[in-house]
């Protein structure tokens, strides 16, 4: 049995193939309308814009649908070590960063200035 959020979101597929190729077939009008390549900064058609939101939200939709129901994430059973624990590793604690040459060269500059 075909889930309704498949069916939701292989909807939204289609209205975004569709709003693509109305898009397209814009552009190529555009084209032969002015008998040259049509400017890089020529925007779509509003519908071909509504179309796309309108698709990607079908998608969304269809999407969270047939996921199912959400579990909770459990840690590993019977003593497992925390994300807290994690913060004292000395493997996460970095101490050559960028921040010394900045201030070396932010010391540079405000010097240079005087």
């Amino acid at each position: 049995m075909v889930k309704l959020g498949t069916i939701v979101a292989g909807l939204g597929l289609l209205v975004l193939l569709h709003a693509g190729y109305s898009a397209a077939h814009y552009r190529q009008f555009i084209v032969a309308a002015e008998g040259e390549a049509a400017p890089a900064e020529d925007a779509p058609p509003l519908d071909a814009v509504v179309e796309t939101i309108v698709g990607f939200l079908l998608c969304v939709a269809g999407v969270v649908s047939a996921a199912g129901q959400m579990l909770p994430v459990r840690g590993p059973a019977g003593g497992g070590r925390s994300a807290d624990a994690h913060e004292g590793l000395p493997g996460f604690a970095v101490f050559s960063h960028r921040a010394v040459q900045l201030r070396r060269r932010t010391q540079a500059l405000i010097a240079a200035k005087k």
